[in-house]
């Protein structure tokens, strides 16, 4: 995990150490169920540890592969929220991140443009 989340969208610490995912869905966060799950800009993993939650910013495509690591133990739960991202990063940060990920797609969508 590269970037972590620390508060909510309205700057509001973590009530607990346990129970993240609940409470940035009840900020306004959206669970994406597994079946759904894919890289999305603002998606945010929370990582169920035995003595804490953690939750992070999957800025990109990389880092998503690394938060879905499957010979992990902790259960996790993927969110969505541009505002909780917003809250807890700077626009310089999103910015590069969002360029990263457009970047990427453009170079993907060039690549079958030249293979057809």
């Amino acid at each position: 995990m590269g970037l972590y989340i620390e508060m909510n969208s309205k700057g509001q610490d973590w009530p607990s150490p346990k129970g993240r995912a609940d409470f940035l869905i009840a900020d306004g966060a959206v669970e994406i169920k597994l079946e759904d799950l894919k890289w999305q800009p603002f998606l945010i993993c929370c990582v169920e540890n035995p003595m804490f939650d953690a939750a992070g910013f999957a800025y990109n495509a990389k880092e998503f592969i690394v938060f879905r690591d499957d010979n992990s133990p902790h259960p996790r739960r993927w969110l969505v929220s541009e505002a909780i991202c917003r809250a807890n990063f700077s626009v310089e940060t999103i910015n590069e991140h969002l360029i990263e990920w457009f970047d990427a797609l453009v170079k993907r969508h060039m690549q079958k443009l030249a293979g057809s």
